[in-house]
């Protein structure tokens, strides 16, 4: 199993495991109309079960879509991935990717710092992965790991300092690099520096409408949403805020066709109105309906 899991390390297998609460199993029904359906873990007795809803219901949390054994469902599958990660790191005590694993596995459990084991922590598994490897793209990832786990520990000195390094460290990002350094410059306060970032990690970025369809746009779109997408988290400044959405509101009929430019809107303009809502207040796109997401209910 380590060796057919290695090279993606830990993100496939919390997939396949579903060792998240907001892990949602996406279907479709074909026939008589093409319905998107969504599904949480449960597990009313020993087998895991997923009973799909309309991908509205799921997404809104209505009662019946939500499973009373969706907690038990996960906690049972990060004790499962816990089992496997630390045999695979008593079995490749040099192979970074094995450390990563569990490191993460731990931190799904709350073991940030210590935890049933004094042997393993999320911190230590994550700093043993960064001592195990050469790679550059490798290590900053796993710095920014770190990153994280120091921040969620309550250690916010050593984790802006961490940041600040990798920063410094890296001037002039490749797009791989730029996914991982983005999450850092947010986290230190350096606006333009999230939004440049932003931009330049996610030139494919797919948008999602409030029912998870699936939205493309071109380039120049993409560029000026995901900007608008930076900007909204910290709510400023607010000229670039309000010249970035009339920029998007601007290029949609000039790149989007009519029949779609309504779905393309909520996908490229309805995180940004959620985000920025405390210094914005209501924009055009809070509604009365806005597809299980109250963020956005105005009436």
């Amino acid at each position: 199993m380590h060796l057919a899991f290695r090279d993606e390390g830990f993100s496939r297998l919390p997939r396949l495991l579903y060792t998240e609460t907001n892990y949602i199993r996406q279907g479709y029904a074909l026939a008589p109309d093409t319905v998107r359906l969504g599904a949480f873990p449960s597990m009313p007795r020993d087998t895991l079960e997923f009973v799909p809803w309309p991908i509205k219901a799921v997404l809104a949390a209505e009662p019946q879509a939500m499973p009373a054994t969706l907690t038990t469902a996960v906690e049972r599958n990060r004790e499962l991935l816990r089992d496997i990660a630390v045999s695979w790191v008593r079995a490749f005590p040099r192979r970074a990717e094995a450390h990563e694993t569990l490191a993460l596995v731990l931190e799904t459990l709350g073991e940030l710092t210590a935890g049933r084991s004094q042997e393993y922590s999320a911190l230590s598994e994550i700093r043993r992965a960064r001592m195990s490897t050469a790679k550059p793209a490798v290590s900053l990832r796993l710095a920014n790991i770190e990153t994280r786990f120091l921040l969620k520990s309550g250690q916010m000195a050593q984790a802006r300092a961490l940041a600040d390094s990798l920063l410094r460290a890296n001037p002039r990002p490749d797009m791989d690099d730029a996914r991982q350094l983005r999450g850092l410059a947010a986290l230190t306060g350096h606006v333009h520096l999230t939004a440049q970032l932003q931009r330049k990690a996610a030139p494919d970025f797919t948008f999602l409408t409030p029912d998870w369809e699936e939205v493309n746009v071109p380039l120049p779109l993409t560029d000026a949403a995901l900007g608008l997408f930076a900007y909204s988290a910290f709510g400023n400044p607010m000229d670039s805020l309000a010249a970035l959405e009339q920029r998007v509101e601007r290029l949609i009929p000039s790149y989007v066709e009519s029949s779609r430019r309504l779905r393309t809107r909520q996908a490229l303009l309805d995180v940004p109105a959620v985000l920025a809502f405390p210094e914005r207040g209501i924009r055009p796109m809070h509604r009365a309906q806005a597809g299980g997401n109250y963020r956005l209910v105005m009436h």
